[in-house]
């Protein structure tokens, strides 16, 4: 535990810096140290005073990501829900602050839709990143067709307030940089541990998530943490919230009050999620 405490000084102490001056995604990916694989347990009933976000019977707690439209989003035979249209994320008509959160989810085998690829076979992002008001640099797609294919398996991820992303991907057997494996806080906080289970399992994330909070004039008098357990395993213990988990660049210190619980729904291959329960504790 020793070393890994010193290896994640080292990162935020001497990479950070480099990263204020990063201009493309890869300036901020770190593919070392790769965390150790370990077995996982299996998921717990909701506590009696749980808010049930998702009972695999409706949609109503949902909405679109960033308005108030319905979510498109499917509900599956199995009781779960996916979305159909890769970009397209969902999220919480209700705003919370600080949460103890119950989320499963399950990756696909696939590694992306034959509707995302060009006649080449090489997924292509033209969809999910027009250019007519540079969002190509927004999502930072700067390319819009990857060598690198890691990132493509089942990506998604869970935000707090929509700026705080613990990542979503298939990372049972697909290498990617560290700080973007699952369980990471994106590209901020590598996970302790390699919890993750193969393609078609389902796995969970509770997460205990205490907001920043700010005061009348913006400034921050109470610094947010995160804690995750993967599938019942701790990886990450109550670590510091560094600010917004941004793709391109260092995390933004955005001032914000309570928000949503988001669903990304990236890109590429299908992600499926059930059982989805909060618990407030301000």
């Amino acid at each position: 535990m020793k070393f890994w405490v010193l290896i994640r000084k080292f990162i935020y102490f001497f990479l950070i810096p480099c990263i204020l001056f990063s201009q493309t995604p890869q300036d901020t990916e770190l593919w070392g140290p790769v965390p150790k694989k370990i077995s996982s347990v299996n998921f717990s009933n909701p506590p009696s005073d749980a808010t049930i976000l998702f009972n695999g019977k409706n949609l109503k707690n949902w909405s679109q990501r960033w308005s108030n439209e319905k979510s498109n989003w499917k509900i599956d035979n199995d009781g779960s829900m996916f979305s159909e249209n890769p970009g397209e994320g969902i999220q919480t008509i209700e705003n919370f602050g600080s949460v103890q959160l119950h989320i499963e989810w399950k990756t696909s085998s696939e590694i992306d839709r034959e509707s995302d690829r060009d006649e080449d076979g090489i997924l292509d992002f033209e969809d999910l990143c027009p250019d007519e008001f540079g969002l190509k640099r927004f999502w930072g797609c700067s390319e819009l067709k990857y060598k690198d294919r890691s990132q493509y398996q089942s990506n998604s991820g869970v935000f707090f307030h929509n700026l705080y992303e613990i990542q979503i991907l298939n990372s049972f057997d697909n290498q990617t940089y560290v700080n973007g494996m699952a369980g990471s806080i994106y590209k901020q906080y590598i996970p302790l541990v390699n919890a993750s289970r193969q393609d078609g399992q389902w796995q969970s994330y509770d997460v205990i998530f205490v907001s920043p909070k700010f005061d009348e004039f913006g400034k921050k008098f109470q610094e947010g943490s995160i804690t995750v357990f993967h599938n019942g395993i701790l990886i990450h213990n109550n670590v510091k919230v560094l600010g917004s988990t941004e793709n391109v660049g260092p995390p933004k210190n955005i001032v914000h009050g309570d928000g949503p619980i988001a669903i990304q729904e990236h890109c590429c291959s299908k992600v499926s999620f059930r059982n989805i329960w909060i618990r407030e504790i301000d």
